[in-house]
């Protein structure tokens, strides 16, 4: 596997950074977002977190910190594999109703405006 560089492991944090800064909203949905990636994975050590493709001075001191922070905003990929399967399902039920939902406005519009449910 590649070695993750700095630049890798930095700029997401840095783009999350500067989005919290510039809008209110999207910092409501950062804290939000690693909220609920805090609930799913639990407190775990970086131990125990994949470590392939990271170099050894990421491992201890400072960078330690910033790598932790790094998995916490990629959470989905570290979940339990039953909350997984839960999240997928959850996911798909939601796209399906999205779906039908639409499918139902589409035919609703469809109609004559004298034959439309009231």
């Amino acid at each position: 596997m590649k070695t993750r560089s700095s630049c890798n492991i930095w700029l997401p944090i840095g783009g999350f950074a500067v989005a919290c800064l510039l809008s209110v909203p999207t910092l409501v949905l950062a804290l939000a977002w690693l909220s609920i990636g805090v609930c799913a994975i639990g407190y775990r050590s970086l131990d125990t977190f994949p470590v392939e493709g990271f170099s050894v001075k990421w491992l201890c001191g400072r960078r330690r910190a910033c790598l932790w922070f790094h998995h916490l905003l990629y959470w989905p990929r570290h979940i339990e594999p039953g909350l997984q399967e839960i999240a997928t399902r959850t996911a798909k039920h939601v796209a399906e109703s999205c779906t039908r939902s639409r499918i139902k406005s589409r035919s609703s519009a469809d109609l004559p405006s004298g034959n439309r449910k009231r």
